[in-house]
């Protein structure tokens, strides 16, 4: 029943989904898969407190569920809510070595304006994995719109063009910085170059345009 609800929540057939998933728990009502499963489709679904309910419950049945931690701080986070942060933690301390909640703590904070926690907390993202070009990327941002360090913002979004050639973000990030720093031919190459990748990307596009004028 189990293995038959994850299909439906793969295609979106939420309402037999949870059906299901309430008669595999009326079976056995201790497998966490149950509830951290019924979260994510709450989660899909927008209906928050019931996505945090059934990921508590998830972590009740099996305190090493690193990815109901994950989920439960993403859920508190989109709360603005600190308790995500405890969630994190908890992932960490299960999975040291993963990335992820390393980079979410660090979303938490720079979306919350601490930039220097979120600085903190990106670097520990990159002593976990050196290559993780979204850290990269956030500590460019944070370096070039929060502390108008732009060689420093430059040194990042480097790294993070390293670590992905085809990282549009990256490129329009660098471009900006470059168009700070009164370097016009370096910015219009970059924000043309972003647009290549990423066609649909209209901001590279019209930030070129102006330079071009």
């Amino acid at each position: 029943m189990l293995k038959l609800a994850e299909l439906y929540f793969y295609i979106k057939k939420y309402d037999d989904a949870i059906d299901l998933i309430d008669q595999a728990i009326a079976v056995n009502k201790y497998i966490a898969r149950e509830y951290f499963l019924k979260g994510m489709i709450y989660t899909e679904k927008h209906d928050t407190m019931k996505a945090i309910s059934s990921m508590q419950t998830a972590v009740e049945q099996d305190p090493d569920y690193f990815n109901a931690y994950v989920q439960l701080g993403l859920l508190f986070a989109s709360k603005g809510n600190g308790i995500a942060l405890t969630y994190y933690d908890d992932a960490i301390r299960l999975q040291p070595q993963n990335p992820e909640p390393y980079y979410d703590k660090g979303m938490f904070y720079q979306f919350g304006g601490d930039n220097e926690d979120a600085i903190k907390a990106y670097n520990e993202v990159l002593e976990v994995d050196s290559t993780y070009k979204f850290a990269y990327y956030n500590l460019g941002v944070i370096y070039n719109l929060n502390k108008n360090d732009y060689s420093k913002s430059l040194e990042y979004f480097n790294k993070a063009i390293r670590c992905d050639s085809v990282y549009y973000m990256a490129y329009f990030g660098r471009a900006n910085c470059y168009e700070m720093l009164k370097q016009k031919d370096n910015a219009m190459a970059d924000y043309a170059h972003a647009y290549r990748i990423n066609p649909k990307f209209k901001e590279a596009e019209a930030a070129y345009k102006k330079l071009k004028k």
